[in-house]
């Protein structure tokens, strides 16, 4: 290593300046052409050390800022499917509870297994001020995965419990009537709809407004701690 070399010059450099009998046998201008060549070595590694450590902090800089677009590419990921659910929400959203739950179909989503931040690689965010912004981003982990849990759970319970009552009943879900769910329908799988359904408009609406803000926060991060360099941005694209 660079720096055990520095040690070396320094401490062999000390002991033959310090040794009187070393001095006797040599004469001035040795001395000087000794002293010259140990400061000329001393002085190489110790640049060489500098540049080593540059090398490092700029390898450190660049991983970080890697570590900061991947976690905002990931938040607009994360955005984006929930940004899809919305939109199919909000067609129905100010109909009544229990008409919205049947005409809201059963979603088949993706597992979504790769939107997963790497908090390891993030948490140099512990060292500055904004070390929250570590915690945040684990809560809107955890937010995200519960809303697309929600909605498997709702899907699955049309699917298994729902639809084929509505089948059997020859019930469209398209052009039924509540007299027509409340007469023929079991009034318990139509009350598990409509918890279902409520329950994936409270985590969709509310994960959503929770992926904008942190990744407002994590930009705003990023270009505070490296002003000069690119991030990934975030475009509000429907409320």
């Amino acid at each position: 290593m660079i720096w055990v070399n520095i040690l070396f010059l320094i401490l062999v450099s000390s002991l033959l300046l310090s040794d009187l009998t070393f001095l006797k046998i040599i004469n001035s201008s040795n001395i000087i052409t000794v002293v010259t060549a140990f400061a000329g070595a001393l002085s190489g590694a110790w640049g060489a050390y500098k540049l080593q450590i540059n090398k490092e902090n700029k390898k450190e800089e660049k991983q970080k800022i890697n570590s900061l677009n991947k976690a905002l590419f990931i938040l607009l990921r994360q955005i984006n499917a929930m940004t899809m659910f919305k939109i199919d929400l909000e067609k129905v959203k100010e109909k009544e509870p229990i008409v919205r739950a049947f005409q809201i179909q059963a979603w088949k989503t993706n597992p979504y297994n790769d939107l997963k931040f790497n908090f390891e690689e993030l948490s140099f965010i512990l060292d500055t001020e904004d070390l929250n912004l570590l915690h945040e981003l684990f809560i809107v982990q955890e937010s995200f995965e519960q809303a697309i849990e929600t909605i498997n759970q709702r899907s699955i319970y049309f699917i298994n419990k729902v639809t084929p009552e509505m089948e059997l009943k020859d019930i469209d879900n398209k052009k039924f009537t509540l007299d027509e769910l409340k007469t023929e329908m079991d009034i318990n799988k139509i009350n598990g709809l409509v918890s279902g359904t409520d329950y994936m408009y409270i985590h969709v609406y509310r994960t959503y407004q929770q992926l904008e803000d942190v990744t407002s926060k994590l930009f705003n991060f990023a270009k505070s701690q490296y002003p000069d360099k690119k991030f990934i941005q975030f475009e509000k694209s429907i409320s």
